[in-house]
């Protein structure tokens, strides 16, 4: 349900109630979308999947209309080298960070990367949580003689 648009926090998302109502839901287990569920989302995790029909909403719940949407469990990206986005794009960590949330990726793996960007890409992740998918970095890279990419690796 993405709209590839850097996520916007409210002030306390975690004492929300938010109810993603007639939407289909992918199932990892029948490997089908199930039509017409409601998902119940309270202080930020999944609580309930339920038939629409089914679903009971406590009281003063946020309700989306997801009608001709679908959701999908968080995608990962295992093969990332983040740093390099840094250095070509000239985008910095809290600018293309929160573009990987906003296209379902809550997850990332970056290999083979400048270990001090690396270092400076954690400490901002691990500031705004909210605002970055889950980082997996990857150590050095152990390399041939001449080494390649002097930066991230030894030789």
């Amino acid at each position: 349900m993405s709209c590839s648009s850097p996520y916007d926090p409210v002030a306390d998302p975690a004492s929300l109630s938010l109810a993603i109502r007639n939407t289909s839901v992918w199932d990892n287990v029948s490997g089908r979308f199930l039509p017409s569920q409601t998902v119940l989302i309270r202080d930020r995790r999944i609580v309930s999947v339920d038939p629409s029909e089914e679903a009971e909403l406590p009281p003063e719940t946020h309700v989306l209309d997801g009608q001709g949407k679908f959701l999908i469990p968080g995608l990962i990206d295992a093969h990332v080298h983040l740093t390099h986005v840094l250095y070509q794009a000239g985008m910095t960590a809290d600018e293309i960070l929160p573009y990987f949330l906003a296209n379902g990726v809550t997850s990332v793996r970056s290999t083979g990367d400048n270990v001090v960007a690396q270092s400076l890409l954690r400490r901002w992740a691990e500031e705004n949580p909210d605002l970055s998918p889950r980082l997996f970095l990857a150590s050095w890279l152990i390399g041939n003689a001449p080494p390649i990419h002097k930066d991230i690796g030894w030789s």
